[in-house]
């Protein structure tokens, strides 16, 4: 029974050991590699903080909401499909400013 229990052990400080070698390998790749394009590199590079990002998601929120609420003139179908088309916008403000959190606070 300890035999099996020294495999088990064994076993799980290997997978652990394999698991930190894999995560620092990958950290490795992306550590200090300024040559590789990426988008949210360049959206950093821009100087957009992921404060910028939420702050434009809630303010899409409420444009979008005034924009329903406040339509008028003979094209009331086009308003109301243009704030449907401006509330389509908040998840990405807040997608964009989570990625740039990982940017901000490395190691989150």
């Amino acid at each position: 029974m300890a035999s099996t229990s020294s495999k088990v052990q064994d076993t799980a400080n290997s997978v652990k050991d394999e698991a930190a070698q894999v995560k620092s390998e990958v950290m490795d790749l992306t550590e200090g590699r300024d040559d590789i394009p990426t988008p949210m590199r360049a959206v950093k590079n821009l100087g957009i903080t992921s404060g910028m990002a939420y702050t434009a998601g809630v303010a899409s929120i409420f444009l979008s909401l005034a924009m329903w609420f406040f339509r008028r003139g003979g094209k009331r179908e086009t308003a109301e499909r243009l704030a449907i088309f401006v509330g389509l916008w908040p998840p990405t403000f807040m997608a964009l400013g989570k990625a740039l959190e990982g940017y901000e606070r490395p190691g989150r």
